[in-house]
């Protein structure tokens, strides 16, 4: 998917929340920020944010040519 500025990524998660004392589910929103992406986490049950950080963004891997039978099999 092609990350544009103000695109945003939302993912829930079990987990631990330090404020409610118990498991709850935790919401992660990473948001791209043209070359930098803002992660934050909070818990959906009393709405607090655990953690905010922001961080270089991930460059899109090449995919890797597919190899050869050639190349894989082994010389006779």
């Amino acid at each position: 998917m092609n990350k544009r500025p103000g695109h945003v990524v939302v993912t829930t998660e079990v987990g631990f929340c330090s404020f409610c004392g118990r498991p709850r589910t935790l919401r992660s929103e990473a948001h791209q920020l043209g070359t930098l992406v803002r992660t934050i986490v909070t818990c959906e049950t009393c709405h607090r944010t655990l953690s905010s950080s922001i961080g270089v963004a991930s460059a899109e891997p090449e995919p890797a040519p597919a190899a050869s039978e050639s190349e894989t099999s082994p010389a006779p």
